[in-house]
């Protein structure tokens, strides 16, 4: 399907993953090669033999979801695509393939739609992902720190107004940096899953015993968030009102 293709890197960008990610490059070319000829099993394998090494990138997980559309694996595409953005937040095409795979779901859970106000911070917020915010964060406080010490020094020539304003806006930018950076973060804290079988139900409890009622139905492919766990149950929730355990064998976490 269109759009569901690898991301290929130039000499350059690999030549950084080599000193950045340590990875190497022959099995990321070999993983590729796979991908190119069709070979998506193999090409797959490649790519996990790649994570389980210890070496995650975007692009990475990017190419292993694209290996798990191509041979059918829903829940584990989507699994890796949701990797993914994690470090690629505002890679329209990693968006559009996460929006096309979700299409041959069974459970069409639709998302909240946005007031103008929060749409326009969710396309400010995707510029960022947890490690650029970050920096943003840090960045913002040092320059706010040089503005207003200018401002103490200038505060009585022509220049001390011009300083102040700066100062006003250098406060603002780092509200809204400060606010984007824990937002990520809590984001990140956050666990979700993908369910990995063909029809789970959803029990009132972690239990099967007769005191657990079936709530409802999730299939392979939905994804929910983990809010509680023990040894063998995860609760997913969908909403505040939709949620319930199912055994963690059924659900894969991002």
């Amino acid at each position: 399907m269109k759009g569901h293709f690898m991301k290929i890197n130039t000499l350059v960008v690999l030549l950084l993953i080599m000193k950045v990610y340590s990875m190497p490059v022959t099995d990321f070319d070999q993983a590729n090669l796979f991908y190119e000829k069709g070979e998506y099993e193999k090409a797959a394998a490649a790519y996990e033999k790649i994570v389980s090494g210890g070496y995650e990138n975007g692009e990475v997980y990017y190419n292993l979801g694209s290996c798990y559309y191509k041979t059918g694996d829903i829940a584990n595409c989507i699994v890796n695509y949701e990797r993914s953005l994690k470090f690629m937040p505002e890679d329209t095409d990693l968006i559009e393939n996460i929006k096309i795979a979700r299409l041959s779901l069974v459970d069409k859970i639709e998302e909240q739609s946005e007031v103008p106000f929060f749409t326009l911070y969710s396309n400010f917020r995707s510029i960022f992902n947890i490690y650029t915010s970050e920096k943003a964060f840090y960045i913002s406080i040092i320059l706010l720190g040089i503005l207003f010490s200018l401002y103490i020094l200038f505060k009585n020539t022509g220049a001390g107004k011009f300083i102040l304003v700066l100062c006003a806006g250098g406060v603002l930018y780092s509200a809204v940096i400060s606010y984007t950076y824990y937002d990520i973060y809590s984001d990140n804290s956050r666990r979700f899953g993908v369910i990995d079988q063909d029809k789970v139900s959803v029990l009132s409890s972690p239990d099967e015993n007769v005191n657990s009622k079936e709530l409802f139905y999730l299939h392979r492919g939905s994804k929910a968030e983990i809010t509680r766990s023990n040894d063998m149950w995860f609760e997913l929730s969908l909403d505040e009102e939709k949620k319930g355990w199912v055994k963690k064998n059924s659900v894969i976490e991002i």
